[in-house]
């Protein structure tokens, strides 16, 4: 709930338990699967034929829609086994005595029985398709038009994943490295399943630097210099402590700030959260009785000097202690012909008796928009609510429920021609809501540093007259921010 002056991507987590210890990055071919067909009808039991030719010890492993059937050791496979009607995508696998995958293979199929049940095509998966590679945010759409059918059963690899009311299901869901079978059931209120369908597909996490896309900002090069008033434009990530806050009763500089290293190696527990990749930036403040904010901002070393138009802030966050946050601020900032474009956002949680929203920041007043329903500047924002309990609950599948755990947030913006931004969707812990909501700036601000962007954190700190909340800190993971026209 600041303002500074100056230079300042459910997604719903679920935890899967990979086929092996480890995938590598592409296969080689010498799994061979002979029985079922690919796309056949098998009427009851179904036999699995299938070979490997590997150059050292193996052993085969046979897992059908994400659920492991047995082991077999030996370079072939040629068993019958009985399973439920409908779609189905076996997967053969053959794994080094360590538990290395060194080839697999995948036949997508149907059973039925002699009436041919098992067949319906009732529910239907749009996304992902059969066979394609997500990264490890995977938006899962599918419908259903099946009579009695209370909701849907969203099942990834044998974990279940949610329920869906209704017939169709929209999210997005944050998900493992390697393969994948998704099903979506139709379930009545009794638990019994009425239709179900299946697709095979590939999550690897592919975000690479490139002309579009700054990965990671959060592990570049760090600067733990931080008393200087004016921080070095070169340095990676800077603070700028100098100045009083704006928030509660009117802040103080804090005694200190700094940003400490990247976590390695799981400093920060992931709880099983394999999209994560165990490292982590820390920001913190020490302020005095009265809230004080520090800037922190991230300096991408990319530019982008012809004009990008759509962007997306995709993040990690943990905050150990929500209660010491007045507001959370996570921010980008862009800019090109003359003009710095803001795209500043922040969970206010301090509103309105606690009731607390997101806000969205107005270069024209300086000021923030609350998406909170009512009228501001004349218009009317969605509501769009944000409290501690958010950021402090366990994610679903943490390994540690006493651990507040990471959140992932996702906000994508839109810089129109003459600078000025809508703010147009936000993703929660795969929560996705659709803001499209501009505020009344004419433009973003003059500046000089074409093409030059960068992720922004501000911490602001409640009201500390009896001294409990002297630390203010955030850990931030798997910045990226990617840009296009």
């Amino acid at each position: 709930m600041s303002s500074v002056t100056g230079p300042r991507l459910r997604l719903k987590l679920a935890v899967m338990a990979p086929l092996a210890l480890l995938l590598p990055a592409a296969f080689g071919g010498n799994v061979n699967i002979i029985n079922p067909a690919a796309n056949s009808t098998n009427i009851g039991e179904v036999s699995i034929a299938a070979s490997a030719n590997e150059g050292g010890p193996f052993h085969l492993e046979v897992w059908d829609n994400g659920k492991k059937l047995g082991n077999v050791f030996s370079n072939a496979v040629n068993a019958t086994y009985a399973l439920s009607l409908g779609k189905h995508t076996t997967t053969i696998l053959a794994v080094s005595p360590n538990g290395y995958v060194l080839d697999r293979s995948s036949v997508s199929y149907q059973i039925a029985d002699s009436s041919g049940a098992g067949t319906s095509d009732s529910v239907n998966i749009t996304s992902p398709t059969s066979g394609s590679t997500s990264i490890s945010a995977v938006r899962i759409t599918a419908s259903a038009n099946v009579s009695n059918s209370s909701h849907l059963e969203i099942w990834d690899n044998g974990y279940k994943l949610g329920n869906v009311p209704g017939g169709s299901v929209n999210d997005v869901y944050v998900l493992p490295n390697g393969p994948h079978v998704l099903t979506v059931e139709a379930v009545t209120n009794y638990g019994s399943v009425l239709s179900k369908s299946s697709v095979g597909y590939e999550i690897a996490e592919n975000c690479t630097t490139s002309g579009s896309v700054q990965c990671n900002l959060d592990q570049l090069g760090i600067d733990n210099t931080q008393g200087d008033c004016d921080p070095r434009e070169e340095s990676a990530w800077v603070a700028n402590p100098c100045g009083p806050g704006v928030q509660g009763e009117g802040g103080v500089d804090p005694r200190s700030t700094n940003i400490e290293h990247i976590a390695e190696n799981g400093i920060i527990p992931d709880q099983g959260n394999l999209t994560l990749n165990g490292r982590s930036l820390h920001l913190l403040e020490i302020q005095e009785s009265d809230p004080s904010n520090v800037l922190f901002r991230g300096q991408s070393p990319t530019t982008a000097p012809s004009l990008a138009s759509n962007w997306t802030l995709d993040e990690y966050v943990y905050l150990p202690n929500p209660s010491a946050h007045q507001a959370f601020e996570m921010d980008a900032q862009y800019s090109i012909d003359g003009i710095w474009t803001k795209f500043y956002t922040e969970c206010a949680f301090n509103m309105r008796s606690g009731t607390g929203y997101w806000g969205v920041f107005d270069s024209e007043t300086g000021g923030w928009i609350f998406l909170n329903g009512q009228m501001q500047n004349g218009q009317i924002p969605p509501v769009v609510p944000c409290n501690r309990n958010q950021f402090a609950q366990p994610w679903q599948g943490s390994s540690n429920p006493s651990f507040s755990g990471w959140h992932h947030v996702v906000w994508s913006f839109l810089r129109k021609s003459d600078g000025t931004v809508t703010y147009k969707s936000l993703t929660f812990d795969g929560n996705t809501t659709q803001i499209n909501f501009s505020p009344n700036s004419r433009n973003g601000g003059d500046v000089n540093d074409n093409g030059k962007f960068s992720a922004l954190i501000q911490l602001d700190g409640v009201v500390n007259k009896s001294g409990q909340y002297d630390l203010v800190d955030a850990y931030v993971s798997e910045v990226n921010l990617t840009h296009t026209p």
